[in-house]
C-alpha cells in the first residue's frame, strides 16, 4: 500500500494507503517544482523524479536520500518506465526523450521521427500511453498527431487521423488493456474512438462546456470509460 504523490516542490509518500503521508523530499529552490515521477518497475525503492529546472532525481533506498543523475537543457513535464526499464520524457518544447541506461544518458528521439519526413513539426510533447501487454509498445501524441512504436521507440509507424495534422491539439489518450486494437483520444469537446487501431475513427461530441483533458478505461471492465474535465478559462 506504497504510493507516491508530488505536489508543488515536495514529493510525498505513504505506507499505509493514504492513512498517513510523509514529505520525503523538499526542493530546495522555492520557485522549482516537482513536476513527475515513477517508480522503477525492477525495484520499487528505486523512485525518479523530474522537476521543473530540468533536473531527473533519483532514489534508490524508498526517497531518504536523492541524488541528481542529469539536467536536461528543456524542462520536461512527465517521465515515464516502460515494462522492460526503459525511461521516456516529454519535453512540452523538444518532444520525447528516450534513456535506456535509467536516466543517466537520454537520446532524442526527434531524429526517429524524422525519418517519417515530419521535421520539427512533430517536436511538442503532448501525451503518451503504453501499449498493454507489450514490453516497449506505446503510442506518442504531439503537436502533429499519434505515432506508434513497438520496439521502444527505435522505429516509428503514424497513425492516420480524422483531424488534419496539427490542425488540433490532442489533450489525453488511452488504450483498451484488454484489446489494444480499442484506442480513445479526445480534444476539447470531442472523442475520437478507434476500433481497429486507428485505421478508422468515430467521433462522438462530449455533453459538457468543459474541455476534456484526461480519459481512462476500467482495466477490469472495458466497457466504462472515465472522462475527467477541466473549465475552459478565457
Amino acid at each position: 500500500d506504497i504510493f507516491w504523490v508530488v505536489s508543488g516542490n515536495k514529493i510525498y509518500r505513504t505506507l499505509d494507503g493514504g492513512g498517513a503521508w510523509q514529505a520525503v523530499y523538499i526542493e530546495g529552490a522555492p520557485e522549482t517544482v516537482i513536476n513527475d515521477l515513477v517508480v522503477d518497475v525492477a525495484s520499487a525503492d528505486t523512485i525518479y523524479a523530474i522537476t521543473s529546472s530540468s533536473s531527473v532525481l533519483r532514489s534508490r533506498d524508498s526517497g531518504i536520500s536523492w541524488q541528481a543523475i542529469y539536467r536536461f537543457g528543456k524542462e520536461v513535464s512527465r517521465v515515464y518506465m516502460s515494462p522492460s526499464g526503459i525511461l521516456f520524457a516529454g519535453m512540452p518544447s523538444r518532444g520525447l526523450w528516450r534513456s535506456v541506461d535509467r536516466g543517466f544518458t537520454w537520446e532524442d528521439l526527434q531524429l526517429k521521427l524524422e525519418e517519417l519526413n515530419l521535421g520539427r513539426r512533430a517536436g511538442n510533447f503532448r501525451q503518451f500511453a503504453f501499449i498493454p501487454g507489450t514490453n516497449e509498445g506505446f503510442i506518442y501524441v504531439n503537436n502533429y498527431g499519434l505515432f506508434k512504436s513497438v520496439d521502444g521507440g527505435v522505429s516509428w509507424q503514424g497513425i492516420d487521423l480524422v483531424t488534419p495534422p496539427s490542425s488540433v491539439g490532442i489533450n489525453t489518450l488511452t488504450i483498451n488493456p484488454l484489446n489494444t486494437n480499442e484506442i480513445f483520444y479526445a480534444l476539447s469537446r470531442l472523442l475520437y474512438y478507434s476500433n481497429d487501431g486507428g485505421v478508422t475513427w468515430v467521433t462522438k461530441t462530449i455533453p459538457s462546456v468543459r474541455a476534456a483533458t484526461a480519459l481512462a478505461i476500467n482495466p477490469t471492465d472495458p466497457l466504462e470509460l472515465f472522462l475527467g474535465l477541466t473549465r475552459i478559462t478565457k
